[in-house]
């Protein structure tokens, strides 16, 4: 079963519908079937929490009640790491990404996973290397 870890941009469409969100729902909907593993960061929980109280779409009743199902799915938690955050730190310089973008690329490279966004402005800056894929190519 292939490992996936996922960043922000795939998981908000779960909860805010926008462009391509019919295909982060496909990826969502592969998991629960187990015919991949979904993996996120700590960082992840914070991202969101913060995407989903700036929205204004959301009580906050809704907000923690949103964080606390996606933990309620099961999916894999990737504890912080400070070696993957100095590597963070590097391919975020190397290739220009905001730090919270290079910590998930960190992740997937230290942990040999398929790292899948739905940010096309970072993939584009990413698309070379063999373990990053666009989500509309994985779902």
């Amino acid at each position: 079963m292939p490992r996936v870890i996922i960043n922000t941009s795939v998981v908000i469409k779960w909860f805010i519908e926008g462009e391509d969100t019919s295909l982060a729902l496909t990826l969502q909907e592969r998991f629960f079937e187990k015919s991949i593993n979904l993996i996120i960061t700590e960082l992840l929980l914070y991202e969101l929490a913060n995407a989903l109280c700036f929205t204004n779409l959301f009580s906050k009743e809704e907000i923690k009640m949103s964080l606390q199902a996606l933990l309620l799915t099961d999916i894999e938690v990737s504890p912080f790491n400070y070696s993957v955050l100095e590597r963070a730190v590097d391919l975020s310089l190397e290739r220009n990404l905001a730090i919270y973008d290079a910590y998930f690329l960190a992740c997937a490279e230290k942990f040999k996973l398929v790292y899948v966004t739905a940010d096309r402005r970072a993939y584009s800056k990413l698309k070379n290397l063999e373990f990053v894929s666009f989500l509309g190519n994985i779902a």
